[in-house]
């Protein structure tokens, strides 16, 4: 898979892209940073997870990247092809095959609300991030605890816990935070 990786410094229009073969956007990430001579650990950056692919900041540098899927004839940017030994493999889960060997969607779990979710992912040689993805699902219609969910993480960003844990886990105060509002 190719990327196109945009690197520009916070708060500045500027930017420089690199377009890179990688297996995974953080694969993608990495390689963009070796190009740009930036071999110092991913620690402290803050990643939004996006459709087709993240954005990444590291407050450290001061530097925003944007990691996007693209089209595989889409050139390379010298330096930017996928190491020899890649090899790709898929992390989604496999899918069942039916007797005539057709693939099938995997069986939809009905739970009882609430739906919890959680995948993590420690930092390895080949991807120095750490990932951790948590989902609680909601029944169609029940309002009660979706709004309950919703006024806790009110009350976390009104107590200060959450700029709290985020200066206690990346070293730094929020670049962006979040307002407390009616709108949350």
């Amino acid at each position: 898979m190719r990327w196109i990786v945009e690197v520009s410094p916070i708060g500045s229009k500027e930017s420089q892209s690199y377009c890179v073969d990688a297996d995974s956007w953080q694969k993608g990430l990495q390689a963009a940073r070796k190009i740009r001579g930036d071999n110092a650990p991913m620690s402290g950056f803050s990643i939004e997870l996006m459709n087709d692919g993240c954005r990444a900041v590291d407050p450290a540098s001061r530097l925003r990247y944007e990691v996007k899927r693209t089209g595989d004839d889409t050139p390379l940017t010298p330096g930017g092809e996928a190491p020899p030994s890649s090899s790709r493999k898929s992390t989604r889960p496999p899918r069942a095959t039916t007797k005539k060997g057709k693939s099938e969607a995997p069986p939809a779990v009905n739970a009882i609300p609430p739906i919890f979710i959680k995948r993590e992912q420690d930092p390895t040689a080949e991807t120095p991030l750490t990932y951790r993805e948590y989902a609680f699902g909601v029944a169609k219609g029940s309002t009660g605890l979706k709004d309950w969910l919703n006024v806790a993480i009110f009350d976390l960003h009104k107590k200060g816990k959450v700029g709290e844990l985020w200066k206690k886990w990346f070293g730094i105060d929020m670049l962006y935070p979040t307002g407390v509002g009616p709108g949350f």
